[in-house]
């Protein structure tokens, strides 16, 4: 399960979650939610299908235990594990907290 992503769809935003059972981190997106959901889905593979679209659009869709990812110049089927098995860790209300551009990080 370590080497899963916890995706987390809901009112608006994707919550994107990896842990390596020591530090965890979220990242989170605007997005349009059809419908709030779970889902786990292997990170390396997913890394990898979303290198391959080139698409501005991509349709993430989680039914019946797999996580299938479309865009129009591609189609990806994952098998997923249940949400509620992605071990999650405690979170610590921090000492400090800043926010800063994606792009001064790379």
């Amino acid at each position: 399960m370590l080497n899963n992503l916890l995706l987390m769809a809901d009112d608006g935003m994707l919550s994107v979650v990896g842990n390596n059972l020591e530090m965890e981190a979220t990242a989170q997106v605007e997005v349009e939610t059809a419908r709030p959901g779970q889902a786990t889905v292997h990170a390396h593979k997913l890394f990898e299908a979303l290198r391959e679209v080139d698409d501005e659009t991509v349709t993430i869709e989680h039914n019946d235990g797999f996580v299938s990812v479309r865009s129009q110049s591609a189609r990806f089927r994952f098998v997923s594990q249940p949400a509620e098995n992605y071990p999650r860790l405690e979170r610590e209300q921090p000492k400090a907290a800043f926010e800063v551009e994606g792009e001064t990080l790379s």
